[in-house]
Protein backbone atom coordinates (compact mmCIF):
# COMPACT_ATOMS: atom_id res chain seq x y z
CA UNK A 1 0.00 0.00 0.00
CA UNK A 2 2.53 2.31 0.82
CA UNK A 3 4.34 1.47 -2.37
CA UNK A 4 1.42 3.03 -4.19
CA UNK A 5 2.73 6.45 -2.49
CA UNK A 6 3.74 9.09 -4.80
CA UNK A 7 6.96 11.36 -3.94
CA UNK A 8 5.74 14.37 -2.28
CA UNK A 9 7.16 17.41 -4.90
CA UNK A 10 7.77 19.59 -1.26
CA UNK A 11 7.25 19.04 2.61
CA UNK A 12 6.10 22.53 3.98
CA UNK A 13 5.74 22.75 7.62
CA UNK A 14 4.41 25.24 10.24
CA UNK A 15 6.68 26.40 12.83
CA UNK A 16 4.94 26.89 15.91
CA UNK A 17 3.90 24.19 17.78
CA UNK A 18 4.70 21.83 15.03
CA UNK A 19 8.28 21.80 15.29
CA UNK A 20 8.83 24.09 17.86
CA UNK A 21 6.91 24.08 20.88
CA UNK A 22 6.78 27.63 21.95
CA UNK A 23 3.94 27.37 24.49
CA UNK A 24 6.18 28.49 27.49
CA UNK A 25 7.32 31.47 25.56
CA UNK A 26 4.02 32.39 25.14
CA UNK A 27 2.96 32.08 28.67
CA UNK A 28 6.18 34.16 29.77
CA UNK A 29 5.22 36.87 27.15
CA UNK A 30 1.68 36.65 28.29
CA UNK A 31 2.96 36.87 32.34
CA UNK A 32 5.47 39.92 31.50
CA UNK A 33 2.89 41.87 29.46
CA UNK A 34 0.24 41.38 32.60
CA UNK A 35 3.31 42.51 34.95
CA UNK A 36 4.19 45.94 33.22
CA UNK A 37 0.13 46.44 33.41
CA UNK A 38 -0.36 45.70 36.68
CA UNK A 39 -2.02 42.12 35.93
CA UNK A 40 -1.93 39.42 38.04
CA UNK A 41 0.21 36.73 36.22
CA UNK A 42 -1.59 33.23 34.59
CA UNK A 43 -0.43 29.22 35.56
CA UNK A 44 0.50 27.27 32.86
CA UNK A 45 -3.15 25.35 33.81
CA UNK A 46 -4.84 29.19 33.77
CA UNK A 47 -3.12 30.16 30.18
CA UNK A 48 -4.19 26.03 28.72
CA UNK A 49 -7.64 27.46 29.35
CA UNK A 50 -7.66 31.02 28.60
CA UNK A 51 -5.98 31.60 25.92
CA UNK A 52 -8.43 30.35 23.20
CA UNK A 53 -7.92 33.54 21.13
CA UNK A 54 -5.20 35.62 18.86
CA UNK A 55 -3.57 38.52 20.47
CA UNK A 56 -5.56 40.73 18.47
CA UNK A 57 -8.65 39.43 19.51
CA UNK A 58 -7.88 38.38 23.47
CA UNK A 59 -6.30 41.76 24.25
CA UNK A 60 -8.82 44.29 23.70
CA UNK A 61 -10.67 41.90 26.42
CA UNK A 62 -8.03 42.03 28.90
CA UNK A 63 -6.13 45.39 28.74
CA UNK A 64 -8.91 47.59 26.67
CA UNK A 65 -7.72 51.14 25.44
CA UNK A 66 -4.41 49.44 25.88
CA UNK A 67 -4.49 46.87 24.23
CA UNK A 68 -2.25 47.99 21.67
CA UNK A 69 0.33 49.11 23.51
CA UNK A 70 0.06 45.66 25.46
CA UNK A 71 -0.20 43.87 22.16
CA UNK A 72 3.47 45.73 20.96
CA UNK A 73 5.14 44.78 25.09
CA UNK A 74 4.07 41.23 24.39
CA UNK A 75 5.56 41.05 20.94
CA UNK A 76 8.74 42.57 21.93
CA UNK A 77 8.97 40.07 24.48
CA UNK A 78 8.34 37.49 22.67
CA UNK A 79 11.22 38.53 19.72
CA UNK A 80 13.48 39.32 22.48
CA UNK A 81 13.36 36.44 24.32
CA UNK A 82 12.81 33.46 21.69
CA UNK A 83 15.95 31.95 21.13
CA UNK A 84 16.47 31.40 24.66
CA UNK A 85 12.70 29.94 25.85
CA UNK A 86 11.81 28.32 22.54
CA UNK A 87 12.41 24.66 22.46
CA UNK A 88 12.29 22.33 19.80
CA UNK A 89 10.45 19.52 20.03
CA UNK A 90 12.46 16.05 20.57
CA UNK A 91 11.86 14.44 17.35
CA UNK A 92 11.97 18.09 14.93
CA UNK A 93 15.97 17.74 14.04
CA UNK A 94 15.92 14.18 13.48
CA UNK A 95 12.48 14.49 11.57
CA UNK A 96 14.49 17.50 9.61
CA UNK A 97 18.01 15.49 9.09
CA UNK A 98 16.10 12.44 7.38
CA UNK A 99 14.10 13.95 5.50
CA UNK A 100 16.86 16.47 3.93
CA UNK A 101 18.65 13.29 2.60
CA UNK A 102 15.87 12.34 0.56
CA UNK A 103 16.29 15.49 -1.37
CA UNK A 104 12.34 16.33 -1.15
CA UNK A 105 12.61 20.43 -0.90
CA UNK A 106 11.64 21.23 2.32
CA UNK A 107 9.68 24.61 4.05
CA UNK A 108 8.49 26.21 6.99
CA UNK A 109 5.40 28.65 6.93
CA UNK A 110 4.56 31.23 9.41
CA UNK A 111 3.06 34.03 10.54
CA UNK A 112 6.50 34.97 12.52
CA UNK A 113 9.21 36.85 10.75
CA UNK A 114 11.91 35.17 9.49
CA UNK A 115 14.38 36.88 11.58
CA UNK A 116 12.61 35.21 14.20
CA UNK A 117 14.13 32.19 13.12
CA UNK A 118 17.70 33.22 12.78
CA UNK A 119 18.28 36.70 14.92
CA UNK A 120 19.14 37.91 11.86
CA UNK A 121 21.87 35.57 10.47
CA UNK A 122 21.35 33.66 7.48
CA UNK A 123 19.94 30.21 7.98
CA UNK A 124 22.44 27.59 8.49
CA UNK A 125 22.95 23.87 6.19
CA UNK A 126 20.72 22.34 6.13
CA UNK A 127 18.27 24.89 6.88
CA UNK A 128 19.16 27.45 4.40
Amino acid sequence: MLSNLKKPEAILFDWDNTLADNWNLIINSLNATFVKYGLETWSREEADFKVNKSARDLFPEIFGDKSDEATKYFYDYFENNHLNELELFPETKLLIECLFKTDIPLGIVSSATSLMFCDGQPLPAPYA
